[in-house]
């Protein structure tokens, strides 16, 4: 996919939470919330985070601030979460994620 196509993902709702974010993300993984938000360091958790660190930052604007303290983590650790899922991003799943959230009632 390129790079413009990739980038016109969005999601229809003018505000959606950050719960309802952390819940697509891991139905899409197949993973609980709480292994998204603890502190395990198994590969499908750490790019599930990945993903909900992008589309809570570019989807609702969220700080790295706000994020890290939703996820008991550094900014610091956020912002790297950001920069390598921005460098492998995954439009389909990002689009799965954008249809489960605009489904959701």
């Amino acid at each position: 996919a390129s790079q413009a196509n990739v980038k016109d993902i969005t999601v229809e709702r003018s505000r959606v939470t950050f719960e309802r974010l952390l819940a697509a993300v891991a139905r899409e993984w197949g993973i609980t919330r709480e292994a998204l938000t603890g502190k395990g360091r198994q590969s499908d958790w750490i790019e599930g985070r990945k993903l909900l660190v992008y589309v809570a930052r570019e989807w609702e604007r969220l700080t790295t601030q706000e994020i890290g303290r939703r996820l008991g983590r550094d900014p610091s650790m956020i912002s790297r979460l950001f920069r390598d899922y921005q460098g492998k991003r995954k439009p389909e799943r990002e689009r799965r994620i954008a249809r489960r959230i605009q489904t959701q009632a």
